[in-house]
């Protein structure tokens, strides 16, 4: 039976730290912070983000700042 831990916490609470070193000893490690990085430049999503909240993308690249700004006010 495989197991699986998830890892959570708040930022800078060492995520990534115990990720690296789990993954540096020879576990299989699967990052949300990675899918979500590689996701906000495929150009599906973008032009999808694009047509959903106006003026978040600029130059073909998503503002995360703007859309932040967007989804929590």
């Amino acid at each position: 039976m495989k197991k699986r831990i998830a890892i959570t916490g708040g930022i800078g609470s060492g995520k990534s730290a115990v990720s690296r070193i789990i993954k540096d000893i020879g576990y299989t490690v699967f990052s949300c912070d990675e899918i979500y990085k590689e996701i906000f430049t495929q150009d599906d999503y973008v032009k999808s983000v694009a047509l959903l909240f106006d003026g978040v993308v600029k130059n073909g690249v998503i503002d995360k700042k703007t859309l932040g700004k967007l989804i929590f006010t």
